[in-house]
C-alpha cells in the first residue's frame, strides 16, 4: 500500500489555533508512549513527500543517481575511510543527514523535536504541519493488502524498528 493511500484513508485532521493548544496536544502523544512517529514540516502543503520529490519530481531518478555518484565521490574528503559507509541505504541516510535531496522521510519518536522542524522555516503565507503516524498500524495495512493481492511470498512476522 502506498503511504498516499493509507494516509488519506486513515487521515484525521486536527487544526490548532494557538501554541499552547500545540503544547498540551504534543505533551499529550509524548505521555502515551503508544507507539507513534513524527515528522514537522514547515509547508502543510508538502504532505509525506521527500525533498527529492520536492524539488525534482519529473526528473528525480536521474537527479537522484548523479546526487548519490557525488556524494559516493567525494565522502572521502570528509570522512576517515574506515567510516565510510558501505551499504547504499547508509549512503542515503548521510545524505540526507547533509542536507542533500532524497528519497527518505525524517521521522522521529518525539513529537517536540518534529515541532522545532515544523516551525524552524515557518512562512507567515502557510501553516506548518506535524504528521502523526502509528508505524503498527502501516504494517498491518500494508500485510493484510499484499496478502489481498495474492503476494507471491512469505510476509514475515516479527516486526523490528
Amino acid at each position: 500500500m502506498k503511504i498516499d493511500k493509507y494516509v488519506e484513508e486513515n487521515k484525521c485532521l486536527i487544526n490548532i489555533k494557538s501554541i499552547s493548544e500545540c503544547i498540551d496536544l504534543l505533551v499529550e502523544f509524548s505521555r502515551s508512549d503508544g507507539g507513534y512517529v513524527f515528522r514537522g514540516v514547515s509547508d502543510e502543503n508538502h504532505g509525506l513527500k521527500s525533498s527529492l520529490d520536492r524539488y525534482y519530481p519529473n526528473i528525480k531518478s536521474h537527479r537522484e543517481a548523479f546526487l548519490f555518484q557525488e556524494f559516493q565521490r567525494q565522502i572521502n574528503h570528509y570522512l576517515p575511510l574506515e567510516s565510510i559507509p558501505k551499504s547504499m541505504f547508509e549512503i542515503f541516510s548521510l545524505m540526507q543527514h547533509y542536507g542533500v535531496p532524497t528519497r527518505l522521510l525524517d521521522f522521529t519518536y518525539s513529537p517536540f523535536i518534529a515541532l522545532y522542524f515544523a516551525a524552524r522555516r515557518m512562512n507567515k503565507n502557510c501553516d506548518c504541519a506535524i504528521w502523526v503516524l502509528y508505524p503498527s498500524n502501516l504494517l498491518f495495512c500494508t500485510r493484510a493488502n499484499l496478502v489481498k493481492q495474492g503476494f507471491p511470498h512469505e510476509i514475515k512476522t516479527d516486526i523490528y524498528y
